[in-house]
């Protein structure tokens, strides 16, 4: 065997160790400085996108926290005005059926004495039905199903002032008043 040939050790280990320094040399000086920096760069980068992520992660949070409360506060809002249209329509239609019983009331007491016996009768049955409507309606009003109990008092005080308000009936005096007040001005020569 020529490697353990002692002639050839000389050559063998100069060979050796100028291969070797070379090597080493190259991998001391531009292989492993280049990885490090590469690995600390990298290392960086990394740190910098999980803070990144961390902001970004905040101001999702928020915003959707924002975004779950305002959907919240618009719900109660419109519970709120579903609420007070709901008074008012039924506010409405007692006061309209009211009227409706008492007109047919005085129509069948002016049909004269013969019919005012069976006249009384349906009368009767018809304050006997506005009665019931009240209690209905009334039984509405107080259903915490139907009125909302999620009102804020903010919300709340509005509800009160808007049904204790009575609407304004327009006559057709007022629809032509302003129509009168707009005359055409003459232009001057």
């Amino acid at each position: 065997m020529p490697q353990l040939d002692v002639s050839t050790y000389l050559g063998q280990v100069t060979w050796f160790t100028l291969v070797f320094r070379v090597f080493y040399g190259t991998m001391t000086y531009s292989v492993l400085p280049a990885l490090n920096r590469a690995v600390k760069m990298r290392t960086k980068k990394v740190e910098r996108t999980r803070g990144d992520a961390r902001q970004f992660d905040g101001a999702r949070a928020a915003a959707e926290s924002s975004y779950d409360h305002a959907g919240q506060v618009a719900s109660l809002e419109v519970l709120g005005i579903l609420g007070r249209a709901r008074t008012r329509v039924d506010a409405l239609s007692r006061k309209r059926f009211a009227i409706l019983v008492e007109s047919q009331r005085k129509h069948s007491t002016a049909a004269g004495s013969s019919s005012q016996s069976a006249g009384g009768d349906a009368s009767t049955s018809d304050v006997k039905k506005a009665s019931k409507a009240a209690k209905a309606s009334k039984a509405v009003e107080t259903d915490p199903a139907v009125t909302s109990s999620k009102t804020t008092p903010a919300s709340a005080a509005p509800a009160k002032a808007t049904a204790s308000r009575k609407p304004k009936a327009v006559t057709a005096e007022d629809s032509a008043a302003p129509a009168a007040s707009r005359k055409p001005k003459k232009a001057k020569a």
